[in-house]
C-alpha cells in the first residue's frame, strides 16, 4: 500500500549495504518516489548530474563516510535536503556535520522514512 506523498521527489540514496540499498529502493517506489541508487561516496556524488531533490546517505561507510559525502555535496548543490541513515550505535559522531538533517535510524518503518524525507524538504530552501 503507497503511502502518498505531495510531491514525488528523485532521491538518491548513498548505502554500502545492498539489501539496505534495495530496501530503500522498495520504501522510496512505495512512497511514490523514484529512487536513485548508489553503493558508495564516489559513485553517488557522480550521480548528482540527474538533480536529485533530495539525499539519503548512510554514515557509516568505508572509504568515504556520510558525512564526507554531505559536506561534498552541499557545496556541489547548496540547498539540497539530505538525510543522513545511520544504524551506527554511536550518533555523537554524526551530530557535528549533521546540522539540522534529519536522522533516520536503521532499521525504520515506512513511515518514518516519509516523515524524514517531509522533514528535509520543507527545510529546504
Amino acid at each position: 500500500m503507497a503511502i502518498p506523498s505531495a510531491k514525488r521527489l528523485r532521491v538518491l540514496v548513498i548505502d554500502d549495504d545492498r539489501d539496505v540499498l534495495e530496501f530503500f529502493s522498495e520504501s522510496l517506489d512505495a512512497l511514490g518516489h523514484v529512487p536513485l541508487l548508489a553503493a558508495n561516496g564516489p559513485s553517488g556524488l557522480a550521480r548528482l548530474h540527474e538533480k536529485p531533490d533530495a539525499m539519503i546517505v548512510d554514515f557509516a561507510m568505508p572509504g568515504m563516510n556520510g558525512a564526507e559525502v554531505a559536506e561534498r555535496v552541499r557545496n556541489i548543490i547548496p540547498g539540497l535536503p539530505i538525510v543522513f541513515a545511520t544504524g551506527y550505535a554511536d550518533t555523537d559522531a554524526i551530530e557535528p556535520v549533521r546540522g539540522d538533517a534529519p536522522m533516520l535510524r536503521k532499521p525504520f518503518k515506512l513511515a518514518d522514512l516519509a516523515e524524514a524525507l517531509q522533514i528535509a524538504t520543507t527545510k529546504a530552501p
